[in-house]
C-alpha cells in the first residue's frame, strides 16, 4: 500500500407491527431475534421494554434495519429520551437506505408530535441525524422548522450544551449547502454555534504525529491542525501540484464496524462542499504499511487527482 492509494480514498405492548424482513446480514442474529419476540407474544416479556432498556438496545444496534426493527416493535412504547437515542444512533450509522422510506416516516411523524418539549441533548442529536442522513423534501419540512423553532427557543435562553451549539453548527452547515432554509434568524445563536465549534482542543495521537512524519519524508510542506472559517479543522495541510490538499488521519473513533461512522461522512461531504479536497488516511491502512515493513510512504501522488 502506498501512499498514492491512502490520499486517493480523498411499557404496554404495542399492537405487533409489520416486521421488517431479516436479511442475511452480519445482524441477522440480532434481527432474528426481535422479529421472534414480536411474533411470541409468550416471550415478549424478555425483551426490553422499560425505558432505559429500550435506550439501551438501541445504541447496541448496528445497522439502520436494526434501529427501525426495534422502533417497529416498541415505538409506541419510546418516551423523548428512547426516540432521541433512535435518531443518535441512525445518525451514528449515517446510512438511511430507501428500503426504510416507509419506517423513517413513522419515526417522523411520531417524533414530530413532541419535538417541540424536547431537551436541548435530544433536539440537537436529532438536528445532526437529518443532516447526516440527508432528509429533506416536502415530508421532511415540518420536521425540520419545529426543530428549528425549538432549537432557536432553547439556545437563545442558553440552554444549549457545547456539544448540542457545536451539533447544530454542522446542521446550519448543511442547510446552507442544500439552500433549503436561510438558517437561523439570530445572528446571536449563529455565533455562538459557531465559536462552540471552533473551540475544540486537538490533541494529535501517535498515529496521526506517524501520518505526519510520512508526509513531511515526500518532501511536501506540511501544515498540521490547520483551523478554517467554517470553523472545521483539518489534521494536515499539504502543497501539491499548485493546490492546497487536506489530510485527515482516521483512527478507530472514526469507525462503525469497518465502514466510517456518520460523523465523519458528515464532515468528509461538508469540506468538499466548502471547496476542499481531503484525503483520508483510515488507521487499518496505514497499520497495514507498517505490518508490511513499508514505514516510509511511496511519493507518488497520482492517484489524489481523482480524489
Amino acid at each position: 500500500m502506498h501512499m498514492r492509494r491512502l490520499l486517493s480514498l480523498a411499557i404496554p405492548s404495542p399492537p405487533a407491527p409489520r416486521l421488517l424482513s431479516t436479511r442475511v446480514t452480519r445482524s441477522g442474529r440480532f434481527l432474528s431475534s426481535v422479529n421472534a419476540q414480536a411474533a411470541s407474544p409468550s416471550s415478549a416479556a424478555s425483551f426490553p421494554r422499560h425505558p432505559k432498556q429500550l435506550t439501551v438496545a438501541l445504541q447496541r444496534a448496528r445497522t439502520t434495519e436494526e434501529v427501525l426493527t426495534l422502533h417497529a416493535r416498541y415505538g409506541r412504547a419510546f418516551n423523548q429520551v428512547n426516540l432521541a437515542a433512535c435518531w443518535s444512533r441512525l445518525g451514528r450509522i449515517g446510512r438511511a437506505e430507501p428500503d426504510f422510506e416507509e419506517q423513517l416516516a413513522e419515526l417522523r411523524l411520531q417524533t414530530l408530535e413532541s419535538v417541540g418539549e424536547w431537551g436541548d441533548h435530544g433536539l440537537s442529536n436529532l438536528v445532526h441525524a437529518l443532516a447526516k442522513l440527508r432528509l429533506s423534501g416536502a415530508e421532511w419540512q415540518p420536521l425540520w422548522l419545529a426543530a428549528e423553532r425549538t432549537a432557536l427557543a432553547q439556545a437563545l435562553s442558553a440552554r444549549f450544551s457545547r456539544s448540542g451549539l457545536c451539533q447544530l453548527h454542522q446542521w446550519r452547515i448543511w442547510a446552507a449547502e442544500r439552500a433549503l432554509h436561510e438558517g437561523m434568524p439570530s445572528p446571536r445563536l449563529l455565533e455562538r454555534c459557531h465559536s462552540a465549534f471552533e473551540d475544540g482542543s486537538a490533541t494529535a495521537s501517535s498515529l496521526q504525529r506517524a501520518v505526519g512524519d510520512g508526509l513531511a519524508a515526500l518532501g511536501l510542506r506540511v501544515e498540521e491542525e490547520v483551523q478554517l472559517s467554517s470553523g472545521y479543522s483539518l489534521d494536515f495541510v499539504v502543497d501539491w501540484r499548485g493546490q492546497r490538499l487536506g489530510v485527515e488521519v482516521d483512527g478507530p473513533s472514526h469507525f462503525v464496524g469497518e465502514a466510517p461512522s456518520g460523523r465523519t461522512m458528515l464532515k468528509r461531504r461538508q469540506l468538499r462542499s466548502l471547496g476542499w479536497r481531503v484525503a483520508p488516511v483510515p488507521y487499518l491502512e496505514w497499520n497495514g504499511l507498517a505490518q508490511a515493513g513499508s514505514p516510509t510512504p511511496s511519493p507518488d501522488l497520482e492517484a489524489a487527482d481523482s480524489t
